[in-house]
């Protein structure tokens, strides 16, 4: 009598060792998900990180602006006779120059007067300028520029 070994056992072991391959050939779907959930998290911090530096960078931007106005007005002032203004609105994102019959409007990107009526600083050739000019954010920062005893305009954050 001939004895049938059945290959069934050893066939067995190929599937099951083939089955074990197959599932660590890839990532589940939870791994998957987890990662894109990770990166979506990192990537909306940033975002955020990178968005409020730029507004801060823009608002800057605009100090200077108003800063390098008021001190050219103050040196055409000094350096010859004419009428240089600067006049500032309430809750406006502009202001006006004025050096003689040229006005000139600026516009700020961020920045707003928050004073409560009209503003307008006289340039005069060896008179102080007088007046503190108040500008805020909608976020609400709050900058004063204020003259010195030169005339020039310094900036300080409230």
């Amino acid at each position: 009598m001939t004895r049938f070994i059945p290959a069934c056992p050893r066939d067995k072991r190929r599937n099951s060792a083939r089955r074990d391959e197959e599932r660590t050939a890839g990532f589940t779907l939870f791994e998957v998900v987890a990662v894109l959930a990770l990166i979506t998290l990192l990537y909306s911090i940033f975002i955020y990180d990178f968005d409020e530096a730029a507004r801060r960078l823009t608002e800057r931007i605009d100090l200077k602006q108003v800063e390098a106005d008021l001190q050219t007005l103050r040196a055409e002032s000094l350096g010859r006779p004419g009428d240089y203004r600067c006049r500032f609105f309430p809750n406006e994102r502009f202001y006006l120059l004025q050096m003689d019959d040229t006005v000139l409007n600026r516009s700020l990107k961020t920045l707003a007067y928050t004073g409560l009526e009209e503003l307008e600083l006289v340039f005069a050739r060896f008179e102080p300028v007088t007046g503190e000019i108040r500008l805020g954010t909608p976020q609400g920062r709050e900058y004063r520029l204020l003259p010195n005893a030169a005339g020039y305009f310094e900036v300080v954050r409230e």
